[in-house]
């Protein structure tokens, strides 16, 4: 086990040695781009081997995208969220890197890709503090209940009563929030990995197009369905119909 952990932690001196040289070599792009991609392969290396944290995950994350491959980033935070759906790092990087994605104007297409924001808790509170606004919400609701208990002020109790209901709605919110996180990156996902792709009604390029506008790279779903080298995936706005599996990534396998 100590060689083990010692191995990991050799490896991980490894890819922060050559990230510094590479951010430290921004005067030579050839040499900063092959000392990247040396430094995501090692980390994809360490993932395969069985170093499956969310802190590799995101570093991996964070690689790939410097090397400009946005939706093989996408796919590796969803890796990561499929072991660890409500670390606050692995949320904050997916989601600073979902409006990325240039979006065709077809009202229709984005509807198709887009989900409805529905939790407000959710958008007026980052992830990280969502839990310290609520144990602190909670804390000054008790408080006043308890001082209401002594002064037994009219005043007071309405102010508890408010404050920890305020608490519940919030924690009800996150709840919410948490189980719609584990149910999409619980499950196996894909991520549009190339241009030109259509969503259609049936395993076969002679099947008609459900959305005629090409889903752009980075377009996320989920698998219900393979056959014949096709998926049937339902996207992040609900729409479901057929892709290549050539022309996805794969996320939230524990195999690669």
């Amino acid at each position: 086990m100590i060689i083990i952990l010692a191995a990991v932690l050799m490896t991980l001196t490894e890819m922060l040695a050559n990230l510094h040289a590479a951010l430290a070599s921004r005067d030579d792009p050839a040499q900063a781009r092959a000392l990247l991609r040396t430094t995501a392969e090692a980390a994809d290396e360490a993932w395969r081997s069985g170093t499956r944290t969310p802190g590799l995950a995101e570093f991996r994350g964070m690689t790939t995208r410097l090397l400009g491959d946005t939706p093989r980033a996408i796919a590796v935070y969803r890796d990561g969220l499929a072991m660890s759906p409500n670390d606050p790092a692995l949320i904050a990087a997916l989601e600073d890197i979902r409006p990325t994605i240039v979006m065709p104007e077809d009202p229709l297409l984005i509807a198709a890709i887009r989900p409805e924001r529905s939790t407000p808790f959710y958008d007026v509170i980052p992830l990280r503090f969502q839990r310290g606004a609520l144990v602190a919400v909670w804390s000054i609701g008790w408080l006043m209940l308890a001082r209401w208990w002594i002064r037994r002020s009219p005043t007071l109790r309405i102010l508890a009563i408010v404050t920890l209901m305020l608490a519940i709605i919030g924690e009800g919110w996150r709840m919410r929030e948490s189980n719609r996180r584990a149910t999409e990156f619980g499950v196996i996902g894909v991520v549009i990995a190339r241009e030109g792709q259509i969503l259609r009604e049936g395993n076969a390029e002679l099947y008609p197009a459900i959305v005629r506008t090409p889903l752009p790279p980075g377009t996320e779903g989920i698998i219900l369905h393979e056959r014949g080298g096709w998926l049937r995936v339902r996207l992040r706005g609900g729409a479901i119909g057929w892709l290549m599996r050539s022309a996805v990534y794969i996320t939230g396998e524990h195999e690669d």
